[in-house]
């Protein structure tokens, strides 16, 4: 553990993009005001089965990770730490070194995992440092983190009906049986019939909406979209890609026309393969949104 440093859990919050939950973990053992703070994002249950355990609550029923505990003890095993050790493309990767007899292992796992198991047996929580040198934030007198902001913190320059288009792709990963967020749910959202300037334009272009699903659900993903608690990297890049889009077009907010000019622009993602089969290209959408700009719309 000599390059890891202990952390405790400062909280387990929810944010209003996508409901997604994240995990804030605060540095142990330093001054006040001078702490590292980490945010993990994870899914649903793994923040519930986190939030159960920190509030005591009690459970009819074993939950896994309560499973995996008892079977670590009865076979005369221990857990000596868990360790938030790697970051890739944006996802954390984690450890849980688990020591039986005269061995030590360490088993690669979710964060949410790691943090859930060493909760419960009270075992340290740690981060490896060049992790929080590259991640940790510090929290100003007013308690906000001051550092790289989480995608999913900025929902305040989203429209609402881009907010809505988010929400509903969160709809569409789960009809289709996936657990977090992928490019194409978030295209099938933004196909959706609600008043947006996504259906102008792709009525404009004289392309009908059940179009996009109707190849969606007919082609099999051909692109690996790594997940990282409820959004895919591709679309967290997305995102950011449509933040950009909107200040390069000087608008107030972000809408759901910038969500759609960055599918198109996120070229990793299986949404951009879906609109290029059905010839939509940033030009097209570019030329049928400065029309509805210069309409007043």
């Amino acid at each position: 553990m000599s390059n890891n440093i202990e952390m405790e859990i400062e909280s387990v919050r929810v944010s209003m993009l996508n409901y997604q939950r994240v995990v804030i973990l605060k540095e142990k053992g330093r001054e006040e005001g001078q702490e590292r703070y980490l945010s993990v994002w994870v899914g649903p249950a793994e923040a519930d089965a986190i939030a159960v355990k920190l509030q005591n609550v009690p459970i009819p029923r074993p939950l896994t990770h309560d499973l995996l505990c008892s079977l670590i003890q009865a076979f005369g095993g221990k857990v000596r730490f868990a360790v938030i050790h790697d970051l890739h493309k944006d996802t954390f990767f984690a450890k849980l070194a688990v020591e039986l007899g005269n061995k030590n292992f360490e088993f690669d796992c979710r964060p949410s995992d790691a943090i859930s198991v060493a909760l419960r047996v009270n075992a340290p929580i740690c981060a490896n440092s060049s992790i929080l040198d590259e991640c940790g934030v510090y929290a100003s007198p007013e308690g906000e983190f001051q550092g790289r902001e989480p995608v999913s913190d900025k929902l305040s320059i989203f429209s609402e009906t881009a907010q809505e288009a988010l929400r509903l792709s969160e709809e569409e990963a789960k009809r289709y049986g996936c657990d977090y967020v992928k490019t194409k749910h978030l295209l099938l959202a933004l196909g959706r019939p609600f008043n947006s300037r996504v259906a102008m334009i792709l009525d404009s272009i004289g392309l009908q909406q059940g179009q996009i699903r109707s190849i969606c659900e007919s082609s099999e993903s051909s692109v690996k979209e790594d997940n990282d608690a409820g959004l895919s990297v591709n679309v967290k890049r997305a995102i950011e890609l449509a933040i950009s889009e909107s200040r390069h077009l000087s608008d107030s907010c972000v809408g759901t026309e910038h969500l759609l000019l960055s599918l198109i622009r996120e070229q990793e993602g299986d949404a951009a393969k879906v609109l290029q089969s059905l010839g939509i290209t940033p030009e097209k959408v570019l030329g049928e949104l400065l029309r509805l700009y210069k309409k007043g719309i």
